[in-house]
């Protein structure tokens, strides 16, 4: 059985609990074929507020995460250099991560370098 273990970093982490309990992800999980954690980003905030994300530097739309919040929650669940363990940051700039590429990251758990 192959051990996997998923762990979502999140401003808004009571949002995964419905997804990830149920239909295809929540079988997974009862059979042990997959764990998951959710983990609030705010909580790595160092102000009373827990602001996490500020407005983009130079002006424009949206928020963006805090690079030092947003660091110091990944570092406090990634585990040090251990082999087979991947970091996953999703961007709406980036590639779609679909099935497909679900599939090409898979084939590198043993080491590998993956492709970008």
């Amino acid at each position: 059985m192959r051990d996997v273990k998923f762990h979502f970093l999140s401003l808004f982490p009571a949002s995964f609990s419905s997804v990830l309990s149920t239909s295809l992800l929540g079988k997974a999980t009862e059979k042990g074929l997959v764990d998951f954690a959710v983990h609030d980003i705010r909580a790595h905030a160092k102000d009373k507020h827990r602001t996490a994300d500020e407005t983009p530097y130079g002006g424009g739309e949206g928020m963006l995460i805090k690079a030092d919040i947003l660091y110091a929650a990944w570092a406090a669940v990634a585990p040090e250099k251990k082999s087979g363990v991947r970091t996953i940051l999703l961007s709406p700039q980036g590639p779609r991560f679909d099935a497909a590429k679900a599939k090409e990251l898979d084939r590198y758990r043993g080491g590998d370098t993956a492709p970008k």
